[in-house]
């Protein structure tokens, strides 16, 4: 039983740390883009960026990802972990990148 309930906290702790690099992501771009610093890679979102609207919508995108990563969970648990770690390791790199070109930039 503590076996169960420590997978679920462990996979709750992933999701809130997929939400939260998501904002700091949205946050980041928002910031080096509005300056113009940078600019967004993703070709689909590159028309919202200059809306205030973008960090919003960013992280309602991270939210509803993190309902379907705890969908995916309760029917298959090993792979929405192994998911979702590996989205937390490219979205973390992501967001080091955006820190890296944000001190090289402003300084």
């Amino acid at each position: 039983m503590k076996r169960v309930i420590a997978s679920v906290y462990k996979m709750e702790y992933l999701l809130v740390m997929l939400v939260a690099l998501e904002v700091a992501d949205a946050g980041i771009s928002y910031y080096l883009i509005k300056g113009g610093l940078g600019r967004e890679g993703n070709p689909l979102m590159g028309g919202l960026v200059g809306d205030g609207k973008f960090v919003i919508l960013k992280a309602l995108g991270g939210v509803l990802c993190a309902f379907l990563l705890w969908d995916i969970y309760k029917r298959w648990p090993k792979l929405a972990v192994v998911s979702t770690s590996c989205l937390l390791v490219g979205l973390a790199a992501i967001v080091v990148w955006n820190v890296y070109a944000w001190s090289i930039t402003a300084g």
